[in-house]
């Protein structure tokens, strides 16, 4: 995302600075869930902080400059979009996607090539800022004011998520919340694992539903034909 390449370093520098607290914290929230991986990749990968707290080695983000840092971080850096993975599918065991989602232009897509490129029984781990939390309010108050960052975010609350991960054929399996703030959390930790069932059940349903659409074209233009 080019907003992320005008302001790399000014991002960067966050973790290490006004974001320091906050960065440990959502990486310890991270570790409590994440679950034993061989090949991980992270959509996402911005400068390559977390990837390299949680030991995961090779990610994908569009953002060259934010690249640079993760590549001088030891991360196998690849430029490109989670909506179109450069991967061939079966390809890792997990996929990390934190406080991404909600910056992609179709996470649907973004979570059907994740699903695509992982192994049967393979895991995401999604990180989220609650767009229900006190944080998650600041900044869409932020993004309404055209804020260079959270103007192009949409947050999802923690059942948002969950219901969008379920439909596109994951399961929920473990949850972290941190950062307490009146009564609500802002950061949430979520583990799913790829469901070859419901995605077989959903791929058999569409099919179903293309034969059924296939066949009343064909009786509507047997129709016309007779008229």
């Amino acid at each position: 995302m080019a907003v992320f390449d005008s302001i790399a370093e000014r991002f960067d520098r966050w973790f290490d600075e006004d974001g320091r607290e906050i960065f440990l914290e959502e990486v310890r929230c991270l570790n409590s869930v994440f679950p034993e991986f061989t090949r991980g990749i992270e959509i996402g990968l911005g400068s390559g902080r977390f990837s390299v707290e949680i030991g995961i080695p090779i990610g994908i983000d569009p953002s060259m400059e934010l690249l640079k840092m993760a590549k001088n971080r030891g991360i196998v850096s690849i430029c490109g979009k989670g909506e179109q993975l450069p991967f061939k599918p079966n390809s890792f065991d997990l996929v990390l996607l934190n406080t991404t989602l909600c910056f992609v232009s179709n996470p649907v897509k973004v979570l059907n090539e994740a699903k695509r490129v992982l192994v049967p029984d393979g895991h995401i781990v999604l990180g989220i800022i609650n767009r229900e939390s006190k944080v998650g309010k600041e900044y869409q108050k932020k993004g309404e004011t055209g804020h260079s960052v959270y103007s192009h975010a949409r947050l999802f609350s923690e059942e948002e998520a969950v219901e969008l991960l379920k439909k596109t054929g994951f399961t929920l399996i473990d949850v972290c919340r941190a950062i307490k703030a009146d009564n609500s959390y802002a950061f949430i930790a979520m583990v799913f694992r790829k469901d070859e069932k419901l995605t077989n059940k959903r791929s058999c349903l569409s099919l179903s539903k293309m034969r059924r659409r296939d066949e009343e074209d064909k009786n509507s233009e047997e129709c016309v034909c007779c008229q």
